[in-house]
C-alpha cells in the first residue's frame, strides 16, 4: 500500500474539484487520486516540493496538550507551521493562524508582537517517535464570497480587513477558508492528525 492510499476511494476521480485552495501553497502540492469523502467546497492535496520531495519534518509554534496529537495556539497567539526539507534545507509555510482563515481576516486583530513573536522552533514528533511525514492538507470554504461579500468589495476589487488594511477579493477567496487540517503519515504509514483549526 502506498503512502497516500488511505485517502483514496475506488472512484475514478482526483482532488481537482474546481476549488483553488490556499494561495501560499501554489507550486507545493499535487492531487490525490480517488479521494475519499471529498466535499464540494473542500480543497485537499498532498504536499510535494518543486523538486518532487514528499517527506518532510514539521516545525511549529504552538502548544500540544498532554495525550493529544494536535497543535494549538498559545494563550496569546495562533499556531504557525512550516514543512522543512532535510535534503535542500528549504522550508515552506503550511499554516499561519494570524494570517490565514476567515477569523484572521475579519474576526481578529492581532498585534505585530503577536504576529512576529512566534518562533517555529519545535519539531513535530508523533506518538510513534517519528519526525518525518508525508503530509495531507485540507481547507474547507464554507463562506460563499461571491454571494455574501459582494457589497464589501470596492471599485478596485479590494475588501477591508479587520485591521483596516485592504486585500484583493480574489486573494481573500483563497486564504479566507473556515477550516484547515494537516495530517501526517509517518514512515510506518501510521496517520496522525496534526492540526484541525476551526477558523470562523
Amino acid at each position: 500500500m502506498g503512502l497516500f492510499d488511505r485517502f483514496r476511494s475506488n472512484k475514478n476521480t482526483n482532488t481537482d474539484n474546481g476549488v483553488l485552495g490556499p494561495l501560499h501553497l501554489d507550486g507545493w502540492t499535487a492531487h490525490i487520486d480517488n479521494p475519499r469523502n471529498l466535499k464540494p467546497r473542500e480543497w485537499r492535496r498532498k504536499l510535494v516540493s518543486p523538486r518532487g520531495e514528499i517527506r518532510f519534518k514539521l516545525k511549529f509554534y504552538g502548544e500540544r496538550q498532554k495525550g493529544s496529537s494536535l497543535i494549538f495556539g498559545s494563550q496569546t497567539s495562533r499556531p504557525l507551521l512550516y514543512a522543512y526539507s532535510e535534503i535542500t534545507h528549504e522550508q515552506t509555510l503550511l499554516f499561519d493562524g494570524c494570517k490565514h482563515g476567515y477569523d484572521a481576516l475579519f474576526g481578529m486583530d492581532f498585534t505585530q508582537e503577536q504576529i512576529n513573536n512566534r518562533p517555529a522552533e519545535h519539531v513535530y514528533i508523533d506518538k510513534f517517535g517519528c519526525d518525518t511525514f508525508a503530509v495531507i492538507l485540507s481547507a474547507y470554504y464554507g463562506f460563499n464570497y461571491e454571494e455574501e461579500a459582494t457589497d464589501e468589495v470596492d471599485a478596485n476589487g479590494l475588501v477591508e480587513l479587520s485591521d483596516g488594511s485592504k486585500m484583493p477579493i480574489d486573494v481573500v477567496k483563497r486564504i479566507g477558508f473556515d477550516f484547515f487540517q494537516i495530517i501526517g503519515v509517518n514512515d510506518l504509514q501510521k496517520q496522525t492528525d496534526i492540526l484541525n483549526e476551526e477558523l470562523s
